[in-house]
């Protein structure tokens, strides 16, 4: 019988080829994976930005619209609910984190969606024939960060 002799690779061999495999791919899988992360946290933000954008829009629109039934709306419940008509009631519940509309969930078909504060706040301005509406909400989605938002309205007040 022929010897083929000592081919082959030995431990050593084997333990240092490893190493430099993961020094080489571990600085590209944290890039990877850095890059997968923040890709996924900025769609989540932007579409938290949309959502609140249009709960804020929905909520203006109806204090626009609403504005000569009784002429006052009326903020309950230390600025957590606003009471814009008889029949237009916005109500904000912090465990379930959403804001009702009529009882009904607003932005329900995302449940990802989690409005973390609301405030609305009516006050009338020295020497103005007028009141100013605020609302300011919280809105998270996923792992976004939360994005705050703030718009009002000045309505003529009936004298």
């Amino acid at each position: 019988m022929k010897r083929l002799g000592n081919k082959g690779t030995t431990l050593i061999e084997l333990l240092t080829a490893v190493t430099i495999l993961c020094i080489i791919t571990a600085p590209l899988l944290l890039v990877l994976f850095s890059g997968y992360n923040s890709y996924y946290m900025e769609n989540d933000r932007m579409l938290a930005q949309k959502m609140g954008r249009e709960l804020m829009e929905m909520i203006m629109r109806d204090i626009r619209m609403n504005e000569g039934e009784n002429g006052n709306s009326m903020v309950e419940d230390s600025g957590n609910t606003l009471r814009i008509s008889d029949t237009l009631i916005y109500t904000y519940h912090s465990l379930q984190k959403k804001i009702l509309k009529n009882e009904e969930a607003v932005l329900s078909e995302n449940q990802n969606v989690q409005v973390l504060s609301f405030h609305a706040e009516e006050t009338k301005p020295d020497g103005y024939d007028s009141f100013l509406v605020s609302v300011s909400l919280k809105v998270k989605v996923g792992r976004s960060e939360e994005v705050s938002l703030s718009s009002s309205y000045r309505r003529k007040s009936k004298s």
